[in-house]
């Protein structure tokens, strides 16, 4: 996958290849994360666009059903319910073509409670044939049913059949949820304000095929809007252990859309255990434990509502929030991988994920990073400004064999904008730039020590 970006935020220009693992290596504040950010919302972005297109379109029509259901039951059962018997025929009728229709519905819709989890979208040509039926009874019971009651209920019918008919993936529509997703991401401040009138877009190759997302003062250009691609697996993103604090209210939160990296990620963790695949989270456990022994050597469960660590049979687990933050960037892995939420993935996404890790722990994270690369085929980009994790990423990957795809950048800042240059040539032009601190501490040292 290949990955074109010009005038987004901070960074001016890059062109980034994502096969197996690539690192974007440099210094804070040099649009590393920029580049992250970039390509989730697109790409997740792209998902969303198909997964919410046709829940959104049902939805609609289940609210706009509503007041048409409200008026016929009005109309048989409220003060004039004393109807004569063609009258309570014709509304019958109605009734019966509603309750079909309403069925229809509630197929497209897989309900927990009342949260909308997903939809099937192969309903809505029985959805259109019931509400075609609907205004041909109404048409032929016009007399029957009285002017009043008829407008009423006709033009109720026909703004039902003019949101049926209405493409749910249409491009302005799409053009929206993208708007959404990147709004989530940078705050509605998108575009680079150092390019002035210069174009500011996100363009993705792979397989041939190709997506373009351009942007005017911030906002999604719909004649610069071209999607190819289908992204069904979607994109994880981490940046934050501590997103694990906040797991357990996430769970009685409503499912409704969401769009941030964080929301996101929180949907993703929140698997209960009955779906867990015990087949895979059994296959994870014996593949990757000896990358998490000595590290996390319990499980991470729901317990009571509460997300713990230990075992509880015991009587020593106790919240997961209470974990140290190191071990919650290893905890998020393992729960992923439990859930088999890894394995339905096209990318992973790590923003600087050695903040948190004692060198000797980044090493055993960047091996989990590459391993979990080589047995899910993930496409892995990762953000960094520790020469000790991007040093362990390339000695890993040459040590599990996929050192020839693995790609490494390095940012370069120009009047307060970015590029982002390939170094995979050159690594030592990396870890020159991220050694200088420990070259400055050296001098320090000779200097403190000169009389010694």
């Amino acid at each position: 996958m290949r990955i074109l970006m010009k005038n987004i935020g901070m960074v001016s220009e890059a062109d980034v290849v994502v096969d197996t693992i690539t690192v974007i290596a440099g210094e804070n504040n040099t649009g590393k994360s920029t580049i992250g950010k970039s390509i989730y919302a697109f790409l997740e972005g792209l998902r969303l666009v198909e997964q919410n297109a046709e829940t959104n379109k049902i939805i609609s029509i289940r609210r706009q059903l509503a007041p048409l259901d409200s008026l016929v039951v009005h109309a048989r059962f409220g003060r004039n319910k004393n109807n004569d018997n063609k009258k309570q025929s014709a509304l019958l009728e109605v009734a019966e073509h509603i309750d079909k229709l309403e069925m229809s519905i509630y197929r497209e819709l897989e309900y927990t409670g009342d949260l909308i989890d997903s939809v099937s979208g192969k309903n809505i040509k029985k959805m259109i044939s019931e509400a075609q039926e609907i205004e041909r009874i109404l048409n032929d019971k016009k007399g029957v049913l009285g002017d009043d009651l008829y407008s009423r209920a006709i033009q109720l019918v026909e703004n039902l059949l003019e949101m049926l008919q209405i493409d749910a993936k249409h491009i302005s529509i799409k053009q929206r949820s993208l708007q959404r997703i990147f709004d989530s991401e940078f705050g509605r401040k998108i575009s680079s304000i150092f390019a002035g009138s210069e174009d500011s877009f996100v363009k993705i190759f792979s397989d041939g095929i190709s997506s373009e997302i351009s942007f005017v003062e911030n906002k999604v250009s719909e004649k610069g809007l071209k999607i190819e691609h289908k992204n069904e697996s979607g994109v994880i993103y981490i940046d934050n252990p501590f997103i694990l604090d906040d797991i357990n209210f996430d769970r009685f939160r409503r499912k409704s859309e969401r769009y941030s990296h964080k929301d996101v990620l929180l949907s993703r963790l929140n698997v209960n255990e009955e779906q867990i695949n015990l087949f895979e989270e059994t296959y994870n456990r014996v593949k990757f434990q000896e990358l998490f022994d000595g590290i996390l050597d319990e499980d991470l469960v729901f317990s009571e509502g509460n997300l713990v660590y230990g075992d509880s049979s015991k009587n020593y687990a106790f919240d997961a929030e209470n974990l140290a933050t190191g071990l919650k960037s290893f905890a998020i892995i393992k729960m992923l991988l439990a859930s088999g939420e890894l394995a339905d993935t096209e990318m992973l996404i790590l923003d600087e994920p050695e903040i948190h890790l004692h060198p000797e722990w980044q090493l055993r994270y960047a091996e989990l990073i590459v391993l979990l690369q080589v047995n899910y085929g993930l496409k892995v980009l990762i953000t960094s400004h520790s020469p000790y994790f991007v040093e362990a990423i390339e000695l890993f990957s040459k040590k599990h064999n996929i050192s020839k795809s693995v790609r490494f950048y390095q940012t370069a800042v120009e009047k307060r904008s970015a590029k982002i240059l390939d170094v995979t040539e050159q690594l030592v032009l990396i870890y020159n730039s991220l050694a200088k601190p420990y070259i400055t501490l050296e001098e320090l040292r000779d200097d403190v020590n000169g009389d010694d």
